[in-house]
């Protein structure tokens, strides 16, 4: 074997110069090949004291390339398997606390494995936090301490939830939300034998992924709670609750416990049929289900699954469509590598518009670049520190002008008026209408309250069935009575479905003569009434 020379020194060069040409070019060789080894064993980003350490090794023949390449791959894998570990509705108590413990482990592994190698060559008692920023970039894992400080800010965030659904922040609704489907009671309250069901933390997941994936922070304000009650008879005995998620147009019914389904509305939807949430929290299951088909769009059904929580972002985004749900598990890591620090508005805007080619939805091009940018906010019109920092809309991001803002109710009318057929439902022509007019809102009744709306009948110039008159309420009850058989079915669930029979029978007549002889359902049809009043749904 030839002799090592240390160039650094005198004599060593000149004994280089006078060794036979063949024996220089043989050493000449042999310290390219080392070198080549050393920048590949410690990369570009290795320290002075890496390629010292390295070097000594390599000279010593103490470690190979090999297990350098085989240990930093298998550190990775570790590390991959820690970021790419999916949050779930069955594991979301445990979650962070898992991911914390087992990179420390990671790391700890990784510093002991360098220690032994550094201590070979020289054994020291360096500072333990310098050893192990060394470490990870020795083994190409330097993102680690950004990673560690995500994996803490997701179990902070989780344990404020917990704190925050302890407070009781619901507001209680003395109506079953969801009440159960006629054939789904127990008999006399009698509950002997009924299972004890598994309860899920799903109202937890849920505001999870509103503060997580939303940049929403769960207030009562903001996104308000409701929670019903549950009666002796119901084979379900945790109730139901609504979440709305005000800047999202979105409200959610969950219940924790096993076999109970969620349901996610879209608001803005819902209010075009004219629903409201306190009558939707009424609708049965059947009934829920039974909406979701007739109007494609206003909601979505999710069963529970190991892709619940992905299912549920999905559904909170635009638009709600049985094609979003997923069947296999989508790969998103709650942890980020980089540190989590959305860009000043300025720079945020200036990206934003070098970026966009002027074409097409620009909240829908958003929504598919920011996946490309860590530092974009999934939703720039949510967030507060857009919100008060330059925030005005989707159009003025981009530079565009926002033509919402400049069409009065006259103008938007008249418009709507010159594309409308005359035939066929008004309102499901304006939704398919709408997505060739960037300057129709998807809300006219909200953008135009107060400034001429009154319906959509009435925003084409046709007359608006539903507000012929009704019968007065002796008459209503007279048809009503000579209509229904004592003992039948409930009266509540026999008018619901008969009412749609009558164009002069309201849906809602608790609403509708609540002050011209309304007592309840039992008494419109001549019975006694034991319950308490019950708002109707349909």
């Amino acid at each position: 074997m030839p002799e090592k020379h240390d160039f650094s020194k005198i004599e060593d060069r000149k004994k280089f110069k006078n060794l036979p040409k063949e024996e220089q070019d043989v050493v000449v060789g042999e310290a390219q090949e080392e070198a080549s080894l050393i920048n590949e064993i410690v990369g570009k980003k290795g320290s002075r004291e890496d390629y010292k350490i390295i070097t000594k090794l390599a000279e010593e023949e103490i470690i190979s390339k090999k297990e350098i390449e085989i240990l930093k791959e298998k550190y990775n894998q570790r590390l991959d398997g820690i970021l790419n570990s999916q949050l779930t509705v069955e594991n979301i108590e445990t979650f962070a606390d898992n991911a914390l413990t087992q990179t420390t482990n990671l790391v700890d592994d990784i510093l002991s494995q360098y220690q032994k190698y550094k201590n070979k060559i020289e054994p020291t008692a360096s500072d333990n936090a310098e050893q192990e920023n060394q470490a990870l970039v020795f083994f190409e894992l330097p993102d680690i301490p950004n990673i560690l400080q995500s994996i803490i800010e997701v179990k902070e965030k989780i344990d404020n939830l917990k704190t925050y659904i302890g407070v009781d922040i619901a507001k209680n609704n003395n109506v079953v939300i969801t009440p159960p489907d006629n054939n789904k009671k127990i008999n006399d309250g009698n509950r002997q034998g009924i299972e004890q069901k598994r309860m899920f933390p799903r109202l937890l997941t849920l505001l999870y992924i509103i503060e997580h994936d939303f940049d929403i922070l769960p207030t009562p304000t903001d996104t308000p709670i409701t929670r019903g009650i549950v009666t002796p008879d119901m084979v379900r005995q945790t109730t139901y609750v609504r979440v709305e998620i005000l800047d999202l147009d979105r409200a959610v019914y969950l219940c924790d416990e096993e076999g109970n389904v969620s349901y996610v509305f879209d608001t803005a939807k819902i209010s075009e049929q004219n629903i409201t949430l306190n009558e939707l929290d009424l609708y049965t299951k059947e009934d829920k289900n039974s909406l979701i088909s007739s109007y494609p769009g206003i909601g979505i059904r999710i069963r529970q699954t190991n892709v619940w929580r992905n299912n549920i972002t999905a559904a909170l985004k635009e638009p709600i469509s049985e094609a979003s749900l997923l069947k296999n598990v989508r790969q998103i890591s709650e942890f980020r590598r980089e540190k989590g620090e959305y860009l000043p508005f300025e720079d945020f805007q200036r990206e934003v518009r070098n970026l966009y080619s002027q074409e097409g939805n620009v909240a829908t091009w958003y929504r598919q670049e920011q996946k490309n940018h860590s530092n974009w906010p999934s939703h720039p019109d949510k967030i507060k520190i857009y919100k008060d920092k330059g925030w005005k809309g989707w159009p003025e991001l981009v530079g565009k002008e926002n033509r919402l803002k400049k069409v009065n109710f006259e103008d938007f009318q008249r418009e709507v008026i010159s594309l409308y057929s005359g035939e066929g439902d008004v309102q499901k022509w304006y939704h398919l209408e709408r997505e060739n007019h960037s300057n129709w809102p998807s809300d006219p009744y909200k953008k135009y309250k107060d400034k001429g709306w009154e319906g959509f009948p009435e925003l084409v110039g046709k007359e608006n069935q539903l507000k012929k008159g009704y019968l007065n309420f002796e008459d209503f009850q007279r048809e009503v009575k000579n209509l229904y058989f004592v003992g039948r079915m409930d009266a509540y669930e026999w008018y619901k479905k008969e009412y749609k029979n009558h164009p002069k029978w309201p849906s809602h007549p608790d609403d509708t003569y609540k002050d011209n002889g309304w007592e309840g359902f039992p008494e419109l049809v001549g019975k006694e009434n034991r319950l308490k009043k019950r708002k109707i749904s349909t």
